[in-house]
């Protein structure tokens, strides 16, 4: 499955109550496969293998500096790897944690997610990591342009949204080129390392998406 067949479903301007239809979206039997210019973000190997090259990211303190997570240890990075695994098969499919891969190469250098927040209201979050020697590449908004193109053209959501620390500048720059506005600060709302901080939230609306021609893919 690729990035142009990963769902089938009608078009949305087809049917006046498309946001009503939801996540029925996901044929969990066919693993998910985005591609971009330079990347391919999907679904991990079910037998774990790809472990050495996740703990690579995972396992990195400078990597997991702005994060609510990490480091992790190479079994707490297992652990993570077989819940993302296991979200696979569920159904209907409302949580993506994607193997972000070099086109050129295969080779994992990230991980992608998607989580869909508020079936109801169509509402999901995204997020990204990269390991720390593909930095400054331009990656992370090649990620973010796929996951809202997987998110608004092919699984039809309305709102996508994203936080991130204050202090990650690198971030708050890839989502306002994104074209997500920044709705506010949350007070303290991420418990990390110990200490509270706060988060920066961007959001996006499918119309916003839609009708920017700079980021189609």
């Amino acid at each position: 499955m690729n990035g142009e067949d990963v769902i089938k479903l009608m078009r949305r301007d087809a049917h006046p109550h498309v946001h009503n239809l939801r996540s029925k979206i996901v044929n969990t039997s066919e693993r998910i496969e985005l591609k971009s210019q330079r990347l391919v973000l999907r679904d991990y190997k079910a037998d774990l293998s790809e472990i050495d090259a996740i703990f690579e990211f995972t396992g990195d303190a400078l990597v997991a500096t702005h994060s609510s997570w990490g480091p992790l240890t190479r079994d707490e990075t297992l652990d993570w790897l077989n819940d993302a695994v296991r979200v696979q098969n569920t159904e209907p499919r409302a949580g993506f944690e994607l193997g972000v891969c070099l086109a050129a190469t295969g080779r994992i250098v990230g991980n992608a997610s998607l989580h869909i927040r508020n079936l109801k209201n169509n509402e999901a979050e995204i997020g990204y990591t990269l390991n720390r020697a593909e930095w400054g590449q331009g990656y992370g908004t090649e990620v973010a342009k796929t996951l809202l193109a997987f998110a608004f053209n092919k699984l039809y959501l309305h709102r996508v949204y994203a936080s991130t620390a204050p202090s990650n500048i690198a971030s708050h720059r890839v989502l306002e080129k994104l074209g997500m506005t920044r709705e506010g600060l949350m007070r303290e709302n991420v418990l990390q390392r110990g200490h509270w901080r706060d988060s920066f939230i961007y959001s996006i609306l499918d119309k916003e998406f839609l009708d920017s021609s700079s980021l189609k893919l």
